[in-house]
């Protein structure tokens, strides 16, 4: 039983040699950013027990224990790559969106990384139904003839019903 807990141990330094292996470390006040893999989101990406971590989370994990799945680790730094301890703080799904709202960090319109339209596509979209009184699957329609792009029906009321694309 002890040689178990020893082997564990053992291994759990082995990875936390290699996680901080991967992070550029600078005073405690500045970000430490990882230098490893970054996925699609931003995040580091770290293995560990066969498990991918983004690297914020694993080192929220490694200094502070397990957190919670559906716990969340926020930035004070709003820097997707720091995983200084003191920089992250855990929070709810809403606390998160909450942060990310306050401090202006949404991405709407064009700055959406799944936008297929444009500002001039969705007033193009409202005028069409506004004065032409076309119907959505009309629109849908008219957007894949003239655009090339496929915009489903659900998706062209949110629009006009400013749902979606608020801003413009």
């Amino acid at each position: 039983m002890k040689n178990n807990i020893c082997k564990k141990r053992k291994k759990l330094r082995t990875i936390e040699k290699r996680f901080w292996g991967k992070v550029d470390k600078k005073s405690e006040n500045e970000c430490w950013e990882w230098t490893g893999a970054i996925g699609s989101t931003g995040y580091g990406n770290f293995w560990a027990d066969k498990k991918c971590f983004n690297s914020p989370r694993y080192s929220y994990i490694l200094h502070h224990g397990q957190i919670k799945h559906e716990d969340f680790v926020l930035h004070k730094c709003d820097n997707r790559k720091c995983v200084n301890p003191c920089h992250l703080f855990l929070g709810t799904q809403r606390d998160n969106m909450d942060d990310m709202i306050s401090k202006n960090r949404q991405q709407i319109g064009i700055k959406h990384w799944n936008a297929l339209i444009n500002d001039n596509i969705v007033k193009d979209i409202r005028n069409l139904h506004k004065n032409m009184k076309i119907t959505y699957r009309k629109i849908s329609e008219y957007l894949f003839a003239k655009y090339k792009i496929e915009v489903q029906p659900n998706n062209i009321g949110q629009i006009i019903l400013r749902k979606r694309w608020k801003h413009i």
